[in-house]
Parts: C-alpha cells; sequence; structure tokens
C-alpha cells in the first residue's frame, strides 16, 4: 500500500490514456462527421455535398431561367464601333508616322526634305526584234513551283512543250545616263538623290495576239510568266502607288541580281531532247541553218566517198587486164624517161614557174584561213550567246552595245498563229510623291515607266500535234494514218474507219525506253505506253469528185475524199490518196514520216547552273534514215512534187 502511494504516474497513466483517446475522437466526429472533410466555400459560406446542388438549383439556374424566359432588350448601336475597326484593318500601322524616310538614304548621309521637280525620264525602245518557236520535250515541273524553290530543284516529268522566245535589243547605258540627268545632273544642287539615278527594271511585259485563219486578229493580251519561274507571284505588280513608301519597298525588292536577271534574260525550259538546243531566236535560225549544211556537207562526203571506192575498184580491174596483156619491154621505157628528165632539166625557165606555183599556193592557204577565220560556226554561236548574259559584276552603265533581252510564252496552242510585241519597264523612284514637274505630273502616280512597243514580230505558226491523212479504201473503211507528237516524237498509226466512227484512238506502244534510248531514271517500268490519236473529227462519209488537170488541154481526173467533221456543225472534206493531196499537206506527210524515223535520246538533266558555258549539244545525224523532209528512197535535191511525179498514178500510200 505504500508502494501505491508513493508512485503518481502508475496511479494516473490509465486515466491520461482515456483523456487523450478521448479528445482525439472527438476531433475526428468533428472533421469527419459534423464538419465534414467535403465542404466547399459558395458565395461566403461552407456548404457540404448535399447543400451544393440545391444552392446552385435555387439560386444561379433559377435566375438563368426567369432571363432566358424574358424577353430581349434591344440596345442602341452608334456604329462607331465598325468604324474604328474598319480603320484598323485598312491600315494596321495607323501609328506608325508616314513621314519617316528610312529606305534609300541619300549618299551625303542626310535626307532631301522639301518640295523638288523632276522631269520624267524617257525609257529608250527595243529594236531588231525576231521570234522563234520550238517544241521539243523537255523536264516540266509536276507542281507549281514554288517561291522557296528553284526550277533546278523541283520534281519533273518529261512533257511536250512549244516554247516561244521574242528577242530584242535595249540600250541599256543609255537608260543609266537618262536617269542621271534627270535626277542629278540636271537638277537643282538641293535636289540631287543618287539613290534615284539607278534604274530598276520591273518587268519585260510580252503581248500576242492570234491571228485566225481569215487574217482578222484578236486583241493584244499580256503573255503570263512560265510555269517554271519560282518569282511569277514575286513580279507581278499593281499599276499605281498606293503611298509613296510602296515604290520605296518595290525598289529595294527587286534590286536583286538574281530578280534582274529572271525579268530581262529569264533561264528557257531544262530541254530533254538531244536533237533540241536553246538560243535566242536569231542565233537559233543560224543554228538551224549550220546544222542543215552540216548535214548536206555529210551527206555529200558520203557519197564522193562512194563514189571514189566504185572508181578505185573499176581502176584496179583494168589495171589487171592490162597487167595480163601487156608485152612492151622496160629498156624502151626507162630510156625515153631519161631522154624526158633531161629536157625537163634543161627547160629554160622551170625554176621561176615552181616559185610562182609554190606563191599561188601560199596566197590560196592565206585565203582558206582567213575565210575559215570568218566563218560562222556552231561554236561561234555558242560563244555569242555567252556574250549576252549578264552576270553579277556586269557594269550594265558601261555596255558599249545594246543589251539583249527577252522572253519566253510557253502557253502557246498548237494549231494557233501568233504574232508578239514587247517593251520594257523601269521603276519610277519618284511614284506617289508630288515631285514631277507639271508637263509630267499625270504620270505622279505610276509604279513603272513603260518604253514604246517594239516592232510587231513576223507571224508564228505552232504547227498541231495531231494530223491524219487518209490513204486508201478497202471494204468499204478507209485505211486512214494518224500521226501524233508524244514526248519529242511522232508516232504514226493506222486505223480502219466507217462512216459514223472516230478518227483515231489510245493505242499501247512500246515504251519511251526504246524510242529514246538511255532515258536515266525516267525510264518507264512498263514494256507499254498509252498513247492518245484521238483527233476528234469523225468520218461523215465516202464522196467521189473530180478535179481538172493540165496545161493546154484540161482533163478530168476523178478521185475520192471523206467528208468528217471536228465540231459536229462545219463538214470538212479531204482527198483520199497521197497522189491527190495538195502539196502543203504533202509536205507534211514527208516531214512527219521522216521524223517519226529520227532516233532522240534523252539528255539526263543538270541540276548546276549553266550559264555561261552551257551544255553545248551538237547536232547528230542519222545518215542511214536520210534528212529530214526526205521521204525514205528520195535522193538529196528532190522536191516533194518530183517524188510525185516518179511515183505516177496509184503510187501514193
Amino acid at each position: 500500500m505504500s508502494k501505491n502511494r508513493g508512485n503518481l504516474f502508475e496511479r494516473y497513466i490509465d486515466k491520461a490514456v482515456f483523456g487523450v483517446a478521448g479528445i482525439v475522437c472527438l476531433c475526428l466526429l468533428w472533421f469527419f462527421v459534423i464538419a465534414g472533410p467535403y465542404s466547399v466555400e459558395y458565395n461566403g459560406s461552407k456548404v457540404g455535398p448535399g447543400q451544393i446542388d440545391k444552392l446552385i438549383k435555387d439560386g444561379q439556374a433559377r435566375r438563368l431561367e426567369d432571363k432566358l424566359a424574358d424577353l430581349p432588350k434591344l440596345k442602341s448601336y452608334s456604329g462607331k464601333k465598325a468604324d474604328d475597326f474598319a480603320r484598323r484593318i485598312e491600315c494596321t500601322i495607323s501609328q506608325v508616322s508616314d513621314n519617316v524616310w528610312f529606305p534609300l538614304p541619300s549618299r551625303g548621309g542626310k535626307a532631301i526634305t522639301g518640295p523638288r521637280k523632276y522631269r520624267l525620264p524617257v525609257i529608250g525602245d527595243i529594236t531588231e526584234v525576231a521570234t522563234e518557236a520550238i517544241r521539243t520535250v523537255a523536264y516540266v515541273p509536276i507542281d507549281e513551283v514554288p517561291v522557296d524553290k528553284l526550277y533546278k530543284n523541283v520534281d519533273t516529268e518529261l512533257g511536250d512543250i512549244d516554247l516561244v522566245t521574242v528577242e530584242g535589243k535595249f540600250d541599256v547605258a543609255a537608260l543609266y545616263e537618262e536617269f542621271h540627268r534627270c535626277f542629278v545632273s540636271r537638277v537643282k544642287r538641293e535636289w540631287k538623290d543618287e539613290s534615284f539615278a539607278k534604274p530598276i527594271f520591273a518587268a519585260v511585259s510580252l503581248e500576242r495576239q492570234n491571228v485566225r485563219e481569215d487574217g482578222t486578229t484578236s486583241q493584244w493580251q499580256r503573255v503570263p510568266r512560265m510555269k517554271i519561274d519560282h518569282l511569277r507571284t514575286v513580279l507581278d505588280i499593281p499599276e499605281k502607288a498606293q503611298d509613296k513608301n510602296t515604290i520605296d519597298l518595290l525598289r529595294l525588292k527587286f534590286d536583286d541580281f538574281e530578280v534582274q536577271k529572271e525579268i530581262i534574260q529569264p533561264d528557257p525550259y531544262d530541254l530533254a531532247a538531244s536533237n533540241a538546243q536553246w538560243l535566242t531566236p536569231k542565233l537559233h535560225k543560224e543554228f538551224t541553218d549550220l546544222t542543215e549544211k552540216e548535214r548536206e556537207k555529210l551527206e555529200r562526203e558520203n557519197l564522193e566517198k562512194e563514189k571514189k571506192l566504185r572508181k578505185s575498184s573499176k581502176k584496179k580491174n583494168r589495171d589487171r587486164d592490162r597487167s595480163r596483156s601487156r608485152s612492151r619491154t622496160t629498156t624502151g621505157r626507162s630510156g625515153s624517161n631519161r631522154s624526158r628528165q633531161g629536157a625537163g632539166g634543161t627547160t629554160a625557165g622551170g625554176r621561176g614557174d615552181r616559185e610562182k606555183n609554190m606563191a599561188k599556193l601560199l596566197a590560196e592557204k592565206r585565203r582558206e584561213a582567213k575565210k575559215k577565220e570568218n566563218e560562222r560556226t556552231i561554236d561561234v554561236l555558242f560563244d555569242e550567246l555567252d556574250g549576252f548574259y549578264i552576270e553579277d559584276d556586269t557594269d550594265l552603265s558601261g555596255l558599249r552595245e545594246r543589251l539583249v533581252v527577252w522572253a519566253h510564252d510557253d502557253t502557246a496552242k498548237p494549231g494557233k498563229t501568233y504574232q508578239y510585241r514587247m517593251r520594257v519597264g523601269a521603276f519610277n523612284p519618284i511614284a506617289g510623291q508630288d515631285w514631277l514637274r507639271e508637263a509630267d505630273a499625270e504620270h505622279k502616280n505610276d509604279l513603272v515607266l513603260w518604253s514604246e512597243y517594239s516592232d510587231v514580230t513576223e507571224l508564228i505558226k505552232i504547227d498541231k500535234r495531231t494530223y491524219f491523212f487518209p490513204q486508201d479504201i478497202a471494204a468499204g473503211k478507209v485505211n486512214i494514218q494518224v500521226s501524233k507528237y508524244h514526248k519529242g516524237l511522232w508516232h504514226n498509226e493506222e486505223f480502219k474507219v466507217a462512216a459514223g466512227e472516230g478518227i483515231g484512238k489510245p493505242v499501247e506502244i512500246e515504251a519511251v525506253n526504246d524510242g529514246y534510248g538511255v532515258i536515266s531514271s525516267y525510264e518507264s517500268d512498263s514494256d507499254v505506253e498509252l498513247v492518245d490519236f484521238n483527233t476528234e473529227a469523225i468520218l461523215i462519209d465516202i464522196a467521189k469528185t473530180s478535179m481538172w488537170m493540165g496545161t493546154n488541154v484540161l482533163q478530168s481526173k476523178p478521185y475520192s475524199e471523206i467528208l468528217y467533221t471536228s465540231d459536229g456543225e462545219n463538214i470538212s472534206h479531204m482527198a483520199i490518196k497521197s497522189r491527190n493531196w495538195p502539196s502543203d499537206m504533202l509536205k507534211k506527210f514527208i516531214e512527219i514520216d521522216a521524223a517519226a524515223q529520227e532516233k532522240v535520246t534523252i539528255v539526263a538533266r543538270s541540276t548546276e547552273r549553266q550559264r555561261k558555258g552551257r551544255r553545248r549539244r551538237q547536232p547528230q545525224f542519222d545518215m542511214n534514215r536520210g534528212m529530214p523532209g526526205m521521204m525514205p528512197g528520195m535522193m538529196p535535191g528532190m522536191t516533194p512534187e518530183m517524188m510525185r511525179m516518179m511515183m505516177g498514178p496509184g503510187g501514193g500510200r
């Protein structure tokens, strides 16, 4: 009993434990039962899960239903916000002062302010215009060339094109002098501005009009830039300046060598055929003539070789026959030779004759060397083309000769005839400013100063890509040869056509691998290729007619012809058999027939820039196939009319 009295902790520990446990139980009861751990504050008071839904339904939900049930209240609208919004859309930088002069600062480092009066520069004329059309197969972009990619870097496919090029000569040095006079040398000292004195080309505008068969012409239409031009959208500029800063921004954008080059000397397509080469129109015509001369020269050399071989063979046969029948002795011959040698050795003036002959020979060699030096060759043409191109370091203001500029048209349609004209435009450096003298004040907002139009070019006829030639009649049907230009080659196919049937249809031919030789990555995986020989013409009937022929005595010549329609309204007729065809139709048939036998190789495309030192393709001739425009069996110099006379009646195909 004394032990319990002495240990106080042992006496009250059980009561302390019961007390702490009771406090903990009361806390748990309060936090998890009475107060609740899931209560949230709503409208300044805490509510539990069972109350929140009722409060929302009776409060906000009920008020929202009341508002939705009420009629809408109309508010008055003044329109001030719409006007403000329209102003912001019209000019998003209205807070920026338009008195700032930031582009193209003057050379002195101090901007020229105040009113000025300048004379408008006169843009010179384009002279010596020429045009030429090339039909060939080229590397055509599959999709539109984007601005951030060059033509050489996009995916292409083989496609037929009719590329028309128009060239002219323009005096760039005189243009620089004119701008310098207008803005520096012949103005007041305080108005001189060197930044205006540099002309920047804005465009070379190429226009064309369609010449119809009756001689009438359409309106002049501007030719769009080529599909391979990645700057075609960038180079599209408005006619008038919207404000005084527009011209400065445009001049900054166009004052780049690549842009200027694409404007005045745009690159052509990458041509794929080995028998095609792009040059400027005048050089291309010379190239065609020289190629024809080379072909004729090679033909003459081959004929001469054959002639010499035949002559040599005949001489050998004669010598062999003479050696067998020869019976004279060698002593008499040697004596006569000695006597001739003695006579020749003692002839007076023999040395003088030899010297005269030697002088004549040397003079002849000098004339031949001089003639060869001045002779126009294919290499000379390519050297001239290289000289035409401007380079990054070309000083345009110092050019002594007129610069050759050109433009392309890749939208010409087969079967159409066109004529072209062109003009050059340079930016007006003070467009949008009231700085022109009164005589030129009407042009103050013109962004581009244009030259006069050049002379109209000669007519350019774009041949059709599909022709058909009635050959003969068999079993009530007409055998018609359809010729189709496809991927650089002419393909011929014969169809038996009855009245009411269409002329031509799609036909599978040998794949381009066999027709083109080596074509690298563009070889076809298939052995056949589908070519559409459809002419969109329908044979109506076969008719018999006659024509009068003869010189002194006219005679009636009967022949058959086909009646056909291409549009369902107009009926045309065409003679059957080549002997009845008109001369131009026969000429076209012979030309296509010869071209169809020509061997064409696809040249691999180069991704390197080729300006100077462009790839030069020497003409390739296949003498076994003859010259272009010659029928098989036709001798050089023979005309189609002579061939028709040799063929005689019934000799047509």
